[in-house]
């Protein structure tokens, strides 16, 4: 087609060359057009469609596009080329999307407008139109019907057609969306005659996402009618203007200058409010079923007519073509595959690698012992000269072997630059899980060598560590082998004798070791150390001095498996947890079909929730007539859930925990998509030691009474945060509650939901369990409220938004639920409860509850964000002040312009902990927490003293269950011929200002007061120094300590009922000699032969004797090391000293 069909349509502007931006400044007056995951369009020789003639609308410029299914035929647009979305010519109008499906979002988008501004003028208005069905159409007329009643309702007869060439001479539009099988010739024929007569071509394609387009169909059709545009093959994406997504493009870059009546307003479908409110009920009739939980309802009432529901509360699998929405950590107990099944692996990897050789360095012919072997192209090179050892033409040449619990690898496959993180992984962890269970602890030998793991495998370490293991480096293999189930050994520099030896042990008791080396190209290699390694362990194989090579290039892949012998290691018939929820979302779609097809229903919505979803479809509560007796009492929400088809999402509904309670009957008896579902068997996921935490948007936790002590902070903020150092979690151990400034389990900074960065390096995760068990008594899951208008909000979580934390507590055997109602009852499961900051207050019943539960043992976690709106900050704050505690979210951010996430001064980072918290280890989930025991006031001092030194009595409480306001104390000492007071020093907790001592003439008394204003000493504090008092030896001898308590105040300004413990002091009579340790008498016969004070004699005490006998910390004391009973000290003390060891 050279010329335009329809003059109407407006002159036409000149074409222009390619990179010319068409974009129109001005809003188009039908609104912002919306394309769902849409293709773009190209010209008809293929290539960028740049002739604004031939162009209604371009996506923004700020849009891009790709390949996205990874065939290789899109074509790509150039920066600066605005990239079409819908092409004209004459009567032939091509769109990159469905553009008008029953779920698109009518109410906030002028897509219906537009098109049926295009339909009229291509049509002339009051025309019929029909839809293609005839050829495997993914998008049929009950697809569009919506779209189609609103045409009608403007004078349009729309109907559908599986017969072309009978039905197009009564037409005058052709609507042919996505057909899957191509037309015949006889097809095409009528359809090129129909648009030569002047009729209407309508084609619609989709984004070539998991390869759902048509393209290719559609395009044989644009060609037969001589259209100026083609279908690409792409997915166009827009970070900026787009929806809740990128692929879900938003425009308003309409060509009005050539189109301008295309663009004109009009009343739409969604133009007045929605006639639909909370409690009323709405009749209508399902007429087609999209999947278990999406299908369209005509209503009864004419003025609604068809609209798309989205059945309310719950959620059933995603189809194959909507996989890029299923998350399986959703899913309890079905985010992995059991525990035997292992990750699949296509092809491996293998760059500047050697092979290997059997242990009389001769070919390893032994096909039991190779896990894969190179390509059948691969030779064997020799790179550093003469030693390399040939295989033969015909023989394949090994690349991984396996010799019982020993493992060869011929190259580095899993470094930082390798492919660490894909199937060469993969393979490392199959074989590691088939070893170790999935889990262990990793030794990676560290002798100074290149191949380090800190060096060169870092990011596999993170990987490993996800996968269940800790990976350590140590360079004495003695040293490590105790605590650890595995070894990698990876090119080496010589090994030590005793690293050699503990290899060697390590091996023969079974544990697997493995061995990474490398091509001798530059003599990179250490193959020498290998092999004697390998000797040393009796391995059947050793590592070829060589290079490996497939078509001149040292780079290649292998996919030559030993699957007769090792199938598991390459995945086997491992089912991804993904096939599973696809074949369930199969099954979902049948019962809604069984169920709902044709049948009448009664729509309603909930109070909580708003009426319509992102996509504008109706989120509704669907009763239907289940039993045939015509009452529509069953409620089809409820029943997916009861028969296994679904789960529930955490959301605010008022039916959120009755649905739960279904779902959690469901599996348990492992109904339907349940039946796999296995918490138990959950492999760890990124419980490892906390290293580093990530602190999204914080604000700084603070106390109803001033700053927060730091003896109650676990985590602060680096000194270069806005804020330096400030407290980012607070802990009150005696309410049993902790306050976090910031969503530490937010999913939004996944990289997999799209944030852009990778957060799973942190371990908030563990942390964050780690603190909930802190505070606990209780046994039970981990329960998070979401009853509050958390869902809503963008500063709160339900659980809903923490599906990676739920991962992370079924790998430690939790499970993670919502709980909207907070009674007595439903908190009864739970062990910790989390609560986010909330626009809606808790009742004073709910108050009640949570209060029984914390008295109970439950802990409570209260977590905040800077972004909370002041009236959620309070809210968090008034049930922490109900609670008891005076933790508190305070109203100042904290950013850090150096420590953050991917450049982002609010995604703040930190390594600033407080390790007198046990809170750092791996999350190991026990019975919860001790009660506290009674405080326990005492003065200790070291189990031995000797003369000569002060000794040091340090004053202390053992806890502090509601913080300690201050305290006045004596100490009293019985015998002052053993020992006097001599001075006094306080804890740093205690200000100057606030402290008194005084000590009595004769030493025999200290007096002590002090008062804690600054906070340190806060509520549930634990081992709380006091102060330190100095006593001065006067004589060997014993004497005993007493305590006097005049007053010891909480914070809360009751008394603290502590209990003394105090003890005898004992002074013997020695000094230490040098820089030894106090002697001691080991056989209690009065002489003390222990000179070093190491506990044994031994020859050191003889040379200790020797080098000290004239100094008075033996000169002074003759009766302790008198040997010889002589009453002086000499040599032959000495003799006799050394004639006992």
């Amino acid at each position: 087609m050279a010329t335009l069909a329809a003059t109407s349509l407006g002159s036409v502007v000149s074409a222009t060359g390619a990179g010319a931006s068409f974009g129109q400044s001005a809003a188009l007056d039908v609104g912002q057009l919306r394309f769902y995951s849409t293709g773009s369009l190209l010209n008809a020789a293929g290539e960028p469609l740049t002739d604004s003639s031939n162009v209604l609308v371009w996506a923004e410029p700020t849009a891009s596009n790709a390949d996205e299914d990874g065939n290789g035929d899109a074509v790509s647009y150039p920066d600066g080329t605005d990239i079409p979305l819908v092409g004209i010519d004459g009567t032939v109008v091509g769109i990159g999307n469905d553009f008008v499906n029953n779920q698109e979002s009518f109410g906030d988008a002028g897509n219906e407008e537009f098109l049926l501004n295009v339909w009229d003028d291509l049509t002339g208005g009051d025309a019929s139109v029909l839809v293609d069905e005839g050829h495997d159409n993914e998008v049929t007329l009950a697809d569009i019907s919506t779209f189609a009643g609103y045409a009608e309702d403007n004078g349009y007869t729309v109907t559908a057609t599986t017969d072309l060439a009978a039905d197009l001479g009564d037409a005058d539009g052709l609507v042919l969306a996505r057909p899957a099988t191509a037309l015949s010739d006889s097809e095409l024929s009528a359809v090129v005659s129909f648009v030569d007569d002047g009729g209407a071509l309508f084609l619609h394609d989709a984004s070539d996402f998991q390869d759902q387009d048509r393209t290719a169909n559609l395009n044989a059709v644009a060609e037969a009618v001589g259209a100026a545009f083609r279908f690409n093959d792409d997915q166009v994406y827009d970070d900026e203007n787009s929806g809740f997504e990128n692929f879900v493009v938003l425009t308003e870059n309409g060509n009005t200058d050539a189109y301008p009546e295309l663009f004109e307003g009009r009343e739409g479908i969604g133009g007045g409010e929605l006639p639909f409110e909370p409690g009323e009920s709405y009749p209508g009739t399902v007429t087609s079923v999209a999947d278990g939980d999406t299908f369209t309802v005509e209503f009864d009432n004419s003025g609604v007519g068809a609209r798309s529901i989205r059945v309310l509360g719950v959620d059933t699998p995603e189809k194959p073509e909507n996989a890029s929405a299923e998350r399986p950590e959703e899913w309890e107990g079905l985010a992995y595959a059991a525990a035997s099944d292992l990750r699949p692996v296509d092809s491996l990897s293998h760059y500047s690698g050697t092979c290997f050789l059997n242990d009389a360095m001769g070919p390893l012919t032994d096909a039991a012992t190779v896990l894969y072997w190179a390509p059948s192209n691969a030779t064997v090179t020799d790179q550093n000269g003469g030693d390399a050892v040939s295989y033969p033409d015909g023989t394949d040449i090994p690349l991984g072997v396996k010799d019982g619990n020993l493992v060869g690898l011929s190259a580095n496959m899993v470094t930082d630059d390798g492919d660490w993180d894909g199937d060469n992984g993969d393979f490392v962890l199959n074989v590691w899980d088939d070893q170790l269970g999935g889990e262990g602890t990793v030794v990676w030998l560290d002798n100074g060598q290149y191949d380090s793991l800190s060096d060169q495998f870092g990011n596999f370490e993170g990987r490993a560590e996800d996968a269940g293991y800790t990976l350590e480096e140590s360079g004495d293999l003695a040293a490590a082998a105790g605590d650890a189930d595995a070894v990698v050994v990876s090119s080496p520099n010589e090994l030590s004798d005793a690293n050699l030896d503990a290899l060697a042990t390590f091996a023969a008791n079974g544990n697997p070791v493995t061995f990474i080396g490398k091509s001798d190209y530059d003599d990179f290699d250490q193959t020498g150390p290998l092999n004697t390694a390998l000797a040393g362990v009796g391995a059947a194989f050793r590592y070829n001095d060589a290079q490996v090579v497939a078509d001149g290039d040292f780079a290649f892949s292998t996919q030559q498996f030993n699957t007769d012998s090792y199938a598991a290691y390459f995945g086997g018939d491992t089912e991804d947890p993904l096939a599973h929820l696809q074949e369930w979302a199969g099954e979902a779609t049948d019962f809604a079909t069984q169920e709902l097809d044709g049948q009448d229903v009664v729509v309603s919505f909930d109070e909580n929730e708003g009426v319509t979803d992102p996509f504008d479809r109706l989120l509704g509560y669907v009763e239907y007539d289940a039993s045939g007796d015509g009452s529509k009492d069953t409620l089809y929400n409820a029943s997916l859930i009861e028969e296994g088809y679904a789960r529930v999402y955490g959301s605010g509904l008022s039916m959120h925990d009755e649905f739960w309670s279904y779902e959690n009957q469901a599996r348990t008896a492992g109904t339907g998509v349940w039946a796999e579902s296995d918490v138990e068997s959950a492999p760890s996921y990124r419980n490892r030691p906390v290293e580093d935490l990530f602190v999204p948007t914080p604000a700084a936790v603070g106390s109803a009474n001033g700053a927060l002590g730091q003896g109650r902070v676990p985590v602060n903020a680096e000194s270069s945060a806005s804020v330096s150092e400030a407290p980012l979690a607070g802990v009150d151990r005696g309410k049993n509650v902790a306050m976090l400034g910031g969503l530490l389990v937010d999913e939004d900074h996944e990289e997999a939901e799209g944030s852009g960065y990778d957060v799973s390096g942190f371990e908030n995760f563990t942390f964050v369990s780690n603190l909930a068990d802190s505070l606990s008594g209780r046994e039970g899951d981990v329960l998070i409220d979401g009853g509050h208008g958390q869902f809503s909000a963008d500063f709160a979580l339900s659980n809903e938004d923490a599906a990676y934390y739920q991962r992370f507590l079924e790998g430690a055997g939790l499970n993670f639920e919502q709980v909207n109602d907070p009674t007595a009852e439903k908190l009864s499961r739970g062990r910790a409860l989390l609560v986010t900051s909330h626009t809606e207050a808790f009742s004073d019943a709910e108050v009640d509850a949570l209060q029984s539960f914390r008295d109970d043992g439950g802990a409570i976690v209260l977590l905040g964000d800077a972004n909370a709106s002041d009236a959620a900050r309070e809210n968090l704050n008034d049930l922490a002040s109900a609670l008891g505690t005076d933790l508190r979210l305070t109203g100042d951010a904290v950013t850090d312009d150096s420590s953050n996430v991917d450049g982002d001064a609010g995604l703040v980072t930190t390594t600033n902990f407080h390790q007198g918290f046990d809170l750092f280890d791996v999350y190991e989930p026990g019975a919860g927490g001790d009660e506290p025991t009674a405080p326990t006031l005492s003065v200790s001092f070291p189990e031995r003293s000797g003369a000569g030194s002060a000794v040091p009595a340090d004053l202390s409480l053992s806890n502090a269950p509601d913080g300690l306001a201050g305290f006045d104390v004596t100490v009293s000492i019985a015998d002052t011929g053993v020992v006097t007071a001599s001075d006094v020093s306080f804890d740093d907790a205690f200000p100057d200002s606030t402290t008194a001592a005084s000590i009595s003439g004769d030493g025999s008394t200290v007096s002590l007061e002090a008062a804690d204003i600054e906070d340190n000493v806060g509520t549930g504090a634990t081992d709380v120094p006091l102060a330190t008092i100095s006593l001065e030896p006067q004589s060997d001898g014993t004497t005993g300590l007493d305590l006097g308590i005049e007053a010891l105040d909480a914070d809360d300004g009751s008394v603290i009922d502590a209990e003394t413990s105090t003890g005898d002091l004992t002074i013997a009579p020695v000094e230490r000699i040098g820089d030894n340790d106090l002697p001691t008498d080991p056989d209690g016969d009065g002489v003390y032969e222990d000179l070093n004070g190491n506990g044994q004699l031994d020859f050191d005490d003889v040379a200790v004797f020797f080098e000290h006998r004239e100094e008075d910390a033996i000169q002074d004391y003759v009766d302790s090391f008198d040997f010889n009973d002589n009453g002086r000290i000499d040599f032959d003390d000495i003799t006799t000293l050394f004639e006992e060891v």
